[in-house]
């Protein structure tokens, strides 16, 4: 990535100097996992959900009810899509993406939301 990208960077001290953090509260104190491609077996997302379980040790785990066809919210024009010039194949606008995990499946007591998804993505408009 880094070879083909210039990017300023984040030392830990700019990480733990950062004035607005996520953190676990009473309220927000769960991981949730969104499937968003219907190509994601549900033993992956279980595979998932035991190593963050195992990772974030205390942190519940919970893989949501709901499951996302991003196809289809890029045929309802809730997503950008474009052709990769090198491969041919489609990529999804990931931003789309996080806004719409946010405005329509992030839950209350969600931590965050960990979006499980076998497309190609890219970042912005311009990338």
């Amino acid at each position: 990535w880094l070879v083909k990208n210039k990017e300023k960077g984040e030392t830990f001290t700019d990480f733990i100097s950062t004035k607005r953090k996520n953190k676990v509260t009473k309220v927000r104190n769960k991981i949730c996992i969104l499937k968003m491609d219907d190509d994601i077996p549900d033993a992956y997302l279980k595979r998932l959900q035991k190593y963050c379980q195992a990772f974030f040790f205390g942190i519940k785990v919970k893989i949501l009810n709901v499951s996302v066809d991003v196809p289809t919210l890029l045929e309802n024009g809730h997503i950008q899509s474009r052709i990769r010039k090198e491969t041919g194949k489609v990529q999804y606008l990931a931003s789309d993406i996080l806004n719409l995990i946010i405005e329509q499946f992030l839950p209350e007591d969600a931590y965050c939301v960990i979006g499980v998804i076998n497309k190609d993505l890219y970042p912005k408009p311009t990338w």
